[in-house]
């Protein structure tokens, strides 16, 4: 699978993933890579989350300074996905 979209970001490319099941109820959703995973109630659900999840380390990780080498090559990695924000009109 692939997410193909984040709300407040573009993506410069689709962000390939991997969805399993955990038992009956229970599906969890990782990118080993970026060493980022978290488990849902359904797959849409989990997918949803992922995304979510991906954008709050990514906007964490962006405004720290004095990243440690797993944190900056998280960053980078991210980066090679991610692009510009998105402007919201209201």
């Amino acid at each position: 699978m692939t997410i193909e979209s984040l709300q407040n970001y573009e993506l410069i490319k689709p962000i390939p993933v991997i969805v399993e099941p955990l038992g009956d109820k229970i599906f969890v959703a990782e990118i080993p890579e970026m060493d980022l995973s978290i488990t849902g109630n359904s797959v849409g659900d989990t997918l949803i989350l992922l995304k979510d999840h991906i954008a709050t380390v990514y906007e964490g990780l962006r405004i720290k300074k004095n990243l440690d080498t797993e944190r900056t090559r998280q960053l980078r990695m991210l980066e090679a996905y991610i692009g510009k924000s998105r402007r919201g009109w209201f």
